[in-house]
């Protein structure tokens, strides 16, 4: 399957269409919508026929029947089908901002990967560059073997890392995709992070609403418990035929004794359950985004001691003072080596700062 090519914020797209947890969250709110619609629909009717023998054959009795429950019950059972729509597009909401998150933090991986690939990719060249110069200083007297050794374990170290870090893009590459379902390949060419990210101070008001909505959903079907308790109704049709026919009406009851026992202690604590694990969810939630925002504030603070132009002209200014003599194969290499190990501590700096503003971005309700 070959991939395509896509911009980092074009990846919810893909999510929406291909993600499992999305659709699957998309499907429950369908399901439970059709599992409450059937609950209120009314028992089966009942058919009676009896012939009495050994009289008359003509003496015959037909009822036919229907029960259902006190009128109240599918009122409320009614309104709770449409909290429970409301809550379960919560769920819906909640789900889909939690793979989006997952999926931004690998894509800000392989932002940062595609970054790496190139630095790697650079420091390669110049170490073999500069091998290839010691080597050939070593032939006119002017490094020993163990400069030159140096010199080839500094390229070896390169290619090293620039291996390590494109199977690392691999491995993270699987991981997207997987978020995918694998029904499609995608590549994220990106090596730069999204400009119009906002920092959003403001925690996610999802799980209070989700919270809120159950509440109202359990005090329904408490209301719809306590109607358990009223008498089932019945009316039906019943013809008599005894050398005479007779039509008529019946009607009649019955009295939930044993049927509705325990149901309002059942709800009460299903009820207790849900608001504990919710309550749960939204602490772990808030907890996490306010992590991530006491980072982004650390990082924030770091990231902008750098001067990233001053930083970037290092380089040009080493291989400089190299090509005009001021300093030696040794020296430029031990200096690149320091300025490849600042470069990729910034990067990855830059990095947490990105995965700490788009996990706050994508809970950030303004």
């Amino acid at each position: 399957m070959a991939a395509k090519e896509m911009a980092f914020k074009e990846v919810v797209v893909a999510l929406d269409n291909y993600n499992p947890q999305i659709q699957i969250a998309r499907a429950k709110i369908e399901g439970n919508q059709v599992s409450m619609r059937t609950e209120r629909n009314l028992d089966d009717p009942t058919v009676e026929y009896q012939l009495m023998a050994p009289g008359s054959a003509n003496e015959m009795e037909l009822v036919v029947s229907q029960e259902f429950a006190f009128p109240t019950k599918y009122a409320r059972m009614k309104k709770a089908e449409k909290l429970a729509y409301k809550r379960d597009s919560l769920e819906y909401e909640i789900t889909r901002r939690e793979v989006i998150a997952s999926a931004y933090d690998i894509c800000a991986e392989i932002v940062y990967l595609n970054q790496m690939m190139e630095m790697d990719s650079m420091r390669y060249e110049m170490s073999r560059v500069n091998y290839d110069k010691l080597k050939k200083g070593l032939d006119e007297g002017k490094y020993n073997i163990l400069e030159v050794n140096d010199g080839q374990v500094e390229m070896i170290t390169a290619f090293s890392n620039y291996s390590n870090t494109r199977r690392t893009l691999s491995e993270n590459y699987l991981q997207l995709n997987a978020l995918l379902g694998n029904n499609t390949s995608i590549k994220i060419t990106d090596k730069e992070y999204p400009k119009d990210l906002k920092e959003c101070s403001r925690k996610s008001t999802l799980m209070e609403e989700l919270i809120a909505v159950e509440a109202e959903i359990n005090a329904q079907q408490m209301k719809v418990a306590k109607a358990e308790s009223h008498p089932n109704l019945s009316a039906g049709y019943k013809m008599t035929k005894a050398g005479e026919t007779a039509h008529g009406f019946v009607v009649g009851s019955s009295i939930p004794i044993f049927s509705a026992k325990g149901k309002k202690q059942l709800v009460q604590a299903e009820s207790t359950v849900a608001n504990l694990e919710l309550h749960q969810r939204a602490a772990e939630l808030d907890a996490s985004i306010s992590n991530e925002l006491n980072r982004l504030e650390e990082l924030v603070k770091l990231t902008s001691m750098y001067d990233k132009d001053m930083f970037n002209q290092s380089l040009q200014l080493l291989k400089k003072s190299l090509d005009s003599g001021r300093i030696t194969e040794i020296e430029y290499a031990t200096m690149c080596h320091t300025w490849f190990d600042n470069n990729k501590t910034y990067l990855e700096q830059i990095k947490e700062l990105n995965k700490a503003l788009l996990k706050v971005s994508v809970y950030c309700e303004e």
